[in-house]
């Protein structure tokens, strides 16, 4: 998303944005906590890494996994917490 579309009450969107934020929560805790896939090194690797790379290529360098390959996974987890 669009930062701005991020932000809670700073998009057209209200919903969308809470989506958002609510989404980003859900990754974090999963690769942080849950999975615990993702340690302080790594996190720090990637706030740092360099922007040549597509946002895509960096979330599959921190997770070790493509992004196609991590949401279902991602999405069965979240969804089980229910």
């Amino acid at each position: 998303a669009d930062p701005r579309e991020f932000i809670v009450g700073h998009g057209d969107d209200t919903a969308e944005s809470a989506r958002y934020y609510a989404y980003s929560w859900g990754v974090a805790y999963y690769l942080l906590i849950d999975a615990a896939s993702v340690n302080a090194a790594k996190l720090e690797s990637y706030v740092a890494a360099d922007s040549d790379l597509s946002p895509d290529a960096r979330f599959e360098k921190l997770c070790g996994a493509a992004l196609a390959k991590f949401e279902p996974a991602w999405r069965a987890r979240m969804l089980s917490l229910k």
